[in-house]
This record gives C-alpha cells, structure tokens and sequence, in this order.
C-alpha cells in the first residue's frame, strides 16, 4: 500500500511537471511565431509601402526637373525624349498610387487626396506641354511663367500631402510592429516563468518524496 501510494505521488508530480513543462514551450513557440508573423508584416507591407511612397517623391522630383529643362529648348528631338521621361514618370506615379491603395491595409486617405490633387493638377500639366510644344523662346517663357505661378504651387500641395502619407504609414509600421514584439516578450516571459515554477515545484516534490521513501 505505501508504495503504491508513492508511485501515485510519482505520476501525479511528474504529470504536473509535464504539463508544466508543455504549456512553457507553447507560450515560447506562440512567442516566437509572433515575432516571426511581426517581422514579415512589417516588410512585406509596411516597409514596401514606406518605400513606395517615397519613391513617388522622387519621380514626382524628377518630373518637375524634365519640366523646367524643357522650356529651355527649342529642339524638336530633345523636347520628344524629355516629355515621353515625364509622362513615364507620372504614370509609374498613379500606377503605385492606385497599387498601394488596394493592397495596404492601413489608412489610405492621404494617399487618395494626393492622387486626386495630382490628377485635378493634370490640366495645367498639359498646358505647361503645349507652350513648350512650341518649341519658341515665346512659347518657354509661357511655359515657365506656368509652372513657376501655377503648377509648383500645386506640386507643393499635395507632395506636403504626400508626406503626411509617408510619416502616417511610418508611424502605422512602428506602432504594429512595437505591438507585435510586446506580445513576443509577453509570451517567451510567461514561458519561462512557467518553466522557472516548473523547477521550484520539482525540486520540492523530488524532496518530499525523498522523505515519503525514507520514512
């Protein structure tokens, strides 16, 4: 009898011991999942649409400068080449737009109101091409007189928009991210709290029952 009463005690305290054990390696594995679903998050939706944006800003620069590079000349092959680099640019630009607002998940608002100041800004645009189409010093300065009172003004709008955008999604990134990794912690510290408990229990039982098979 007393030693089928030690061997019960021998089963439940290494079954507690177990169970224990077990729940500690699966908060420390739900720990690290977390940070690993953290991680690809970030990159695979924060960080290409912090990158995207700010390449935006950089052809939307670039557009500018063929802009103000082509009501300087008058040659016809140049002003083919230049206005073809600034339609490719504004089109890349609407492109990663449009592609950004579909498949970000986090706020798009800013970034919808900078693509609709940009398209209303498309008129003049193309009245800045047609001065310049002209390929005359009159028809440059026309085109210059435009850009610098009418469409820089504009481009100034909704690229202060824009970068509204990019410190919104940046902040959006860093908050899910810190969100992220406090549960990480969270977790991997429940484990191996849980997995400290575990030894202090086995160490006390392992003495009792010392005592139990000596006595």
């Amino acid at each position: 009898m007393k030693n089928l009463k030690i061997n019960t005690k021998f089963i439940v305290s290494f079954g507690l011991i177990l169970v224990l054990f077990l729940v500690s390696v699966i908060a420390t594995c739900s720990g690290i999942a977390i940070s690993k679903n953290g991680y690809e998050n970030f990159y695979e939706e924060e960080f290409v649409a912090v990158t995207t944006v700010q390449d935006i800003k950089t052809k939307l620069q670039e557009a500018l400068k063929e802009m103000l590079i082509i009501v300087e000349t008058t040659d016809g092959q140049e002003y083919t080449q230049r206005s073809q680099i600034i339609d490719q640019n504004i089109s890349d630009i609407r492109t990663s737009v449009e592609t950004l607002c579909e498949t970000y998940h986090g706020d798009t608002t800013l970034l919808k109101q900078f693509l609709q100041l940009m398209t209303d800004n498309g008129s003049v645009r193309e009245h800045v091409m047609e001065q310049a189409a002209l390929r005359t010093e009159e028809g440059n300065r026309a085109a210059l007189d435009v850009i610098l009172n009418e469409y820089i003004p504009v481009v100034e709008e909704y690229t202060a928009v824009l970068d509204q955008a990019y410190a919104q999604i940046g902040t959006s990134g860093q908050n899910s991210f810190d969100d992220q990794m406090l549960k990480m912690n969270g977790l991997l510290a429940l484990g191996i709290g849980i997995a400290a408990v575990a030894f202090i229990i086995t160490v006390i039982l392992a003495l009792r029952l010392s005592v139990s098979i000596a006595v």
